[in-house]
């Protein structure tokens, strides 16, 4: 018998047990429950993430060549007003229902449809039960606790993608590639003695200019408005010059309540910065720029800022790409949780004009990025295409990660390499905890020799920085299986 045990006790997390019962009377027997129960820790199956949240019994398991395929609840943040509920599966031995040979690392279903978002308990699914037929797996379920529902997939692609999922976790997540923290992170904190920065420093935009890294990073203090830090580091990591005051603050009234997440991009002897404007709830694309040689001086003589993207729209995650192609200027940027590019003839918006452009990328129900993507630091130059370091947002876990992609050197709307897993996710205490627990957020990279270093927000509360040889990550760039 599978169960669910202390489901709603909190801070008491869930779980589910296994009973095994030699006549079906036993199942009666008072005495044998209340044994089990005092032996809990021996009877449980390990499927619980994290204390906050909740795992329950969802479908009759189902035998497969691998083992029983159990459907289940997996609600997240089940303990706040923000549950997250989703259905996930996992693949139980044969013979040893605690033997966990595979699992989803993501909901297979998570409320979307009119009908699982409004009714008695809303943003609600909840498995009852499961039915084999043909080679389809049927999986019956409340939704929002109000009507019934169905949803379907294939069984054997279900099994053998868990299967070589689990395998990729434990055999060859080592041989991926992924970025390595710096030792000594974080490298910018806050200074509780800086009213501008006493609070937070986060989400750094980075250029490489005269043998150091120059880093422009978000700050804020009491007033909560976010203002640009400047600190440098000649080797990439160690931070060797702190200006004790902000060098961009807010100019203009639509960036009345903060100058967020910076991007800079050099054009011949000219850097530009692209930078989201925050007024009472609401983001926009702003632009200034100031020549090379006063920002080496630090003659902080930026240019007055303009809005770039159209007032009524949410608009972030901006930069300019470092040349033009095909004649164009291309700028990235985010509006409805995707990635757009949009072509300019010149980067003079003074006449009022909006960036549009195209989608690129958006978000994909069945990856880490389930939610929102965006980009990280702007595109690198490489003989094998445009570098672009992305952040995602999975619906799933509410995790920011970021991923690696290239795009085509002549047609940057096109991808022509994408890695399937996050290069880098929130695992250290300094990304698990802070203002946004379990966030990485970059807005800058740089390349120093042959390694690339991308500085990022963790938890957004300080800067951090990691890196990884920008030969190999390429390498495995071209070996992803994914195809344009």
């Amino acid at each position: 018998m599978l169960l669910t045990v202390n489901t709603d006790k909190p801070p008491v997390p869930s779980s589910i047990g296994v009973a095994y019962f030699d006549k079906l009377e036993d199942i009666w027997d008072t005495d044998k429950w209340d044994k089990w129960y005092s032996e809990l820790d021996n009877h449980k199956i390990d499927l619980l993430r994290d204390p906050s949240h909740q795992v329950e019994v969802g479908a009759v398991p189902v035998k497969t060549k691998f083992g029983w395929l159990l459907v289940h609840s997996y609600t997240r943040d089940y303990f706040t007003p923000n549950k997250k509920f989703g259905i996930e599966a996992a693949l139980l031995g044969s013979n040893d229902l605690q033997k966990i040979i595979a699992r989803t690392e993501e909901s297979l279903l998570a409320p979307k449809e009119q009908y699982e978002l409004f009714g008695e308990v809303p943003y609600t699914i909840f498995p009852s039960g499961s039915v084999v037929s043909g080679d389809e797996l049927y999986v019956y379920y409340g939704a929002a606790d109000t009507v019934s529902a169905v949803a379907s997939v294939n069984l054997n692609a279900l099994t053998n993608d868990m299967i070589a999922s689990s395998k990729s976790v434990e055999q060859i997540k080592n041989e991926q590639v992924r970025l390595t923290r710096y030792s000594k992170n974080p490298i910018i904190s806050p200074i509780k003695s800086h009213d501008w920065e006493s609070k937070y420093t986060l989400n750094a935009a980075a250029i490489y200019l005269e043998g150091k890294t120059h880093i422009l990073y978000r700050a804020q203090g009491k007033s909560g408005v976010s203002t640009l830090g400047y600190a440098s580091a000649k080797d990439g990591v160690e931070i060797d010059e702190r200006i004790d005051t902000p060098v961009y603050k807010p100019r203009i009234d639509a960036e009345v309540d903060g100058c967020e997440d910076a991007r800079i991009t050099k054009i011949e002897d000219t850097l530009y910065l692209f930078y989201t404007a925050f007024k009472n709830g609401m983001t926009h694309i702003a632009i200034s720029t100031i020549s090379v040689s006063d920002f080496l001086q630090k003659n902080w003589e930026w240019s007055a800022p303009v809005i770039i993207s159209p007032t009524e729209l949410n608009d972030k995650n901006a930069c300019v790409v470092s040349e033009k192609i095909n004649g164009k200027y291309i700028i990235f940027h985010r509006t409805n949780h995707r990635i757009w590019i949009a072509e300019e003839e010149n980067l003079d918006f003074t006449d009022g004009r909006w960036i549009q452009g195209n989608i690129l990328f958006e978000p994909d129900d069945g990856k880490w990025y389930s939610e929102k993507v965006g980009i990280a630091a702007p595109p690198i130059k490489t003989t094998d295409g445009w570098l672009l370091i992305f952040h995602g947002l999975s619906k799933s876990d509410g995790k920011y990660r970021l991923g690696a992609m290239l795009l085509d050197l002549k047609k940057p709307l096109v991808i022509t390499d994408l890695l399937d897993y996050p290069i880098l996710e929130p695992e250290a205490p300094y990304e698990k905890s802070g203002f946004r627990p379990d966030t990485v957020f970059s807005c800058g990279a740089v390349v120093i020799k042959d390694d690339l270093f991308v500085y990022y927000g963790a938890g957004d509360s300080t800067v951090a920085v990691a890196s990884v040889s920008l030969e190999k990550l390429l390498d495995a760039l071209k070996n992803s299986p994914y195809k344009s």
